[in-house]
């Protein structure tokens, strides 16, 4: 199925397997190989729409794959939801009932009482559960426990699954040092992909709350579990942790990961996926002094190293926080972004690009390109230099025409006026201007 990309990303195929050139059915080393082959040409610095569209694909495959595997033995049952209240054979069934009943009617602390008591005697991974959702409701039913404390204990009962692995996730989410110190730091046991998910959960929380201790213990905990052999998991673990240390560069972490990464180098040939990433990662460190001088808001630029760490690190609601200042004076930031590339190239604004592009809503209305190639002859690109004054006055038009920047490039470069196509040119890699909109764009921003 493979076949080369044409040079023109408009030509490209919209499905992302077409686009990688695998089948649907391809496993991850599969995927990983055909991704490795096209960013060698793609490259982010010199390519970076492409080499975004690249991404975009190979992430939506490795969601996708396990869909279309025929030898999924679970691929023809529906998604199951939180598993229910299962009574076993050691307690009365009726036991339990009785006693969460009295939590509904309101009497929280009689409920608590009975149900800690009858944890104590069964390994039923409800109860736990029942009483981690107790102590949320009321702290004070405990003065010697947390809610922690029971949903550590329904990870431990349930093998770092099911319900409990979800409710720790959210956990992690909410306020990761708390979900990352006692009485979760080692509860890493046990074999299987339990292991690696819930390994994997701790690394980015403690990643993005910049927490290297807690990643170091965690790997060392991880690396007795799988055992000699879980080579390529542990290689899949490690890369993980080097994404999120390759900013910060904490050095007893970055040690031991060399270290750990020296023992897996007879995986390259054919896992060369994990370790091009990890190159990536020490490229992405050597440019860190340099974007934490340019005078870029410390919070943007702290997200969008957590973007290269893991998309889904970065939410919503944190970078428009971070790209707030940005708005005040766009135009002070506009002529920072220019400065670093410059000095330093594209990789930093093509990242920034990529984090700020993922959190965009649709734009409505999608206008024809004829209109916007008459927007351009009404004025916008009259001009004969694309200097910094233009260029501030183009990114308030496109704000309150509500235009991409590429969207309007791609129209003017289909003037026939030399003049509008070369203009058009300059703006589709102008990205300081488009890391500028899309900052405005995300909070809604519309210039008077």
């Amino acid at each position: 199925m493979s076949a080369e990309l044409p040079d023109d990303v408009h030509n490209w195929p919209e499905d992302p397997f077409a686009l990688l050139g695998v089948e649907r059915g391809a496993d991850d080393d599969t995927i990983r190989r055909a991704y490795t082959r096209l960013i060698r040409r793609f490259k982010p610095e010199r390519a970076p729409e492409q080499f975004q569209k690249i991404r975009d694909a190979f992430e939506s495959c490795q969601m996708q794959a396990s869909w279309f595997r025929p030898d999924d033995p679970f691929a023809d049952e529906p998604a199951s939801e939180l598993p229910a209240w299962t009574p076993q054979q050691d307690l009365p069934p009726d036991e339990v009932e009785k006693l969460w009943t009295l939590a509904v009617e309101g009497n929280l602390a009689s409920a608590y009482a009975g149900l800690a008591q009858q944890a104590r005697a069964s390994e039923r991974v409800d109860l736990p559960l029942r009483l981690y959702w107790l102590l949320t409701l009321e702290p004070d039913l405990d003065d010697s426990r947390t809610r922690h404390h029971w949903l550590a204990l329904a990870l431990k009962q349930s093998q770092l699954g099911g319900a409990a692995l979800e409710l720790y996730r959210r956990e992690l989410e909410a306020d990761a040092p708390a979900a990352l110190n006692e009485p979760y730091e080692d509860l890493i046991a046990g074999r299987g992909e339990s292991v690696l998910t819930f390994t994997r959960l701790r690394i980015n929380a403690a990643g993005k709350a910049g927490r290297f201790s807690f990643i170091e213990h965690d790997l060392k905990q991880a690396k007795r579990c799988l055992g000699i052999d879980g080579d390529l998991d542990w290689l899949g673990l490690i890369t993980c942790a080097h994404d999120w240390a390759a900013w910060d560069q904490p050095a007893p972490l970055m040690v031991y990961l060399a270290a750990e990464l020296h023992q897996l180098r007879h995986l390259e040939l054919n896992n060369s996926y994990f370790f091009d990433r990890i190159e990536e990662g020490d490229r992405w460190s050597q440019e860190q002094l340099a974007i934490k001088r340019s005078g870029l808001p410390e919070g943007f630029v702290q997200l969008v190293a957590n973007t290269w760490a893991n998309y889904s690190a970065v939410t919503r609601g944190e970078m428009l926080a971070a790209t707030e200042p940005m708005l005040t004076v766009p135009s002070r930031y506009l002529a920072r972004l220019d400065d670093l590339i410059q000095a330093r190239g594209n990789g930093f604004a093509v990242l920034a690009t990529m984090a700020l592009e993922r959190l965009q809503r649709p734009l409505e209305p999608d206008y024809p390109a004829d209109l916007l190639r008459a927007l351009a002859r009404r004025g916008v690109l009259r001009w004969k230099e694309y200097d910094f004054k233009q260029r501030q006055e183009l990114l308030k038009v496109l704000l309150a025409e509500g235009v991409h920047p590429q969207e309007f490039s791609d129209a003017c470069a289909a003037d026939p006026e030399a003049r509008y196509r070369r203009l058009a040119s300059q703006i589709a890699g102008d990205l300081s201007l488009r890391i500028l909109w899309l900052a405005e764009n995300l909070h809604g921003h519309q210039p008077a």
